[in-house]
């Protein structure tokens, strides 16, 4: 998708694309379940209509676009496949800002996954069921929405860097606090909070990449990101389950949370980040 619109959108509004993008996945996540639920009460099929319209609407759309999309003709689209992934990697090794992007996406995507369960213990430790576990997900999930709504202001206003060693620390805070404030609601909270800083940092990353990756290796680079940020989620389930055994759900919570400022500090003193302000600090 992003390869795509790189070819549509103009260099100025990758922001403002990237953030709208954003902000319609997390207003899905919000939406989806209840809908779902809603179309599935009226009939069983009903939700599998709605699908199946939604995609016909995307193909649609897609057939409308008139701006080539590529691949151009000096790009060779029939290169093996482990060749165009060598070609990928060999750009992020070559690029300090994605040297850096790379392991920690993989790494923040592992303790988001470990983290997502070991807040579902500690909402069942504290005698929450399923209806306090879906309440404290939409409140953090409203917050999502708003951060990634807000996406542009705060980009216009606040540096790339500042934003995401300012949204790390906050991150570690608010996970600490969510192991210990004394209600659910609570916890929901606090997440909320958290998420309308942590949700801009897509945007801020995204329409970064979009601008210095070449228009020919950016599906390469990014297949290789996905990979990336990926290949450490299986691990999450495993470390939440050990936290969880050896430790109270509250404890484990706040060993993660420690764990994420181990990672704020390593985004705070790395150097790679400083390309983000590149554009501010340019004469106009």
């Amino acid at each position: 998708m992003l390869p795509a619109l790189k070819r549509i959108v103009p260099a100025e509004q990758f922001p403002m694309v990237c953030a709208t993008r954003q902000a319609r996945d997390e207003a899905a996540e919000l939406v989806g379940p209840p809908l779902s639920g809603f179309l599935f009460g009226i009939a069983h099929w009903v939700p599998f209509l709605g699908d199946a319209i939604s995609y016909l609407a995307a193909a649609l759309g897609s057939a409308l676009i008139r701006t080539p999309l590529g691949p151009d003709k000096h790009e060779h689209a029939s290169e093996p496949m482990h060749r165009q992934l060598a070609e990928g990697f060999r750009f992020v090794r070559s690029n300090a800002y994605m040297r850096f992007v790379a392991p920690w996406a993989a790494i923040i995507n592992g303790l988001f996954m470990a983290l997502v369960l070991l807040l579902l213990a500690l909402i069942r430790h504290r005698g929450g069921g399923p209806v306090a576990v879906g309440a404290v997900s939409s409140i953090g999930s409203i917050g999502a929405l708003a951060g990634a709504l807000a996406s542009p202001w705060l980009m216009r206003k606040v540096p790339g860097r500042t934003l995401v060693v300012a949204a790390s620390w906050l991150l570690a805070a608010g996970v600490l606090a969510a192991a210990f404030v004394p209600r659910l609601w609570q916890i929901g909270a606090v997440l909320a909070i958290v998420f309308v800083f942590i949700s801009p940092l897509n945007t801020v990353f995204n329409s970064y990449e979009m601008k210095i990756v070449p228009d020919e290796l950016y599906g390469r680079v990014s297949a290789l990101i996905n990979f990336l940020c990926s290949c450490l989620i299986w691990v999450g389930p495993i470390v939440a389950g050990l936290l969880a055994d050896v430790f109270s759900p509250a404890t484990a919570v706040a060993l993660s949370g420690g764990a994420f400022a181990v990672l704020a500090v390593w985004v705070q003193s790395t150097k790679a980040l400083h390309a983000l302000d590149e554009d501010r600090t340019k004469p106009t």
